[in-house]
């Protein structure tokens, strides 16, 4: 069973997000860039405010649209900035410094494609560069939104030429 709180928003202004939910048959977790839906869940609860996250999937195609695994990947790089220390630990503060992939035809984050590896996902192709791409998994299934342009952008890959 996977664990949901990798795909739950951690930003204050969305607290709607911050835990997954049940509705139905399903429990759905996103932080509003990448979505996944499991059999319903016990253990988690129902949420009037969460999104109607089948209006999302239901218009994507999975099954036999989703057959490239997601290959290789570099590993996510992190670097010592001057900003603000959060957590105010008198500690340096490690950033994650934002990559780019073009994979199936659109532009990702590198982070989310780290987090379908490891879910073992298989990915289908968007409809277009800017819809989202379906995969599924062992568990259930889901969607990943394409990255629109980022100034803070520090390195782009070119995946589409790699098979996994």
């Amino acid at each position: 069973m996977i664990d949901l709180s990798h795909f739950v928003c951690l930003e204050e202004d969305r607290p709607h997000l911050q835990q997954p939910w049940t509705r139905g048959r399903f429990t759905y977790a996103t932080d509003g860039r990448i979505m996944v839906r499991v059999p319903a869940r016990i253990d988690v609860q129902e949420n009037a405010d969460a999104p109607e996250a089948e209006q999302i999937l239901s218009k994507l195609t999975f099954g036999g649209n989703c057959d490239r695994a997601i290959p290789d990947l570099p590993p996510l790089r992190f670097a010592q900035e001057d900003v603000a220390d959060p957590w105010d630990t008198g500690s340096p503060v490690l950033v994650m410094l934002i990559t780019t992939a073009s994979f199936q035809g659109s532009v990702f984050n590198l982070r989310y494609l780290h987090l379908l590896r490891w879910l073992g996902a298989k990915a289908g192709r968007p409809v277009d560069v800017m819809s989202p791409m379906p995969f599924i998994f062992g568990e259930g299934v889901g969607a990943l939104m394409p990255t629109k342009a980022m100034p803070e952008v520090r390195e782009h890959i070119d995946l589409d030429g790699v098979r996994s």
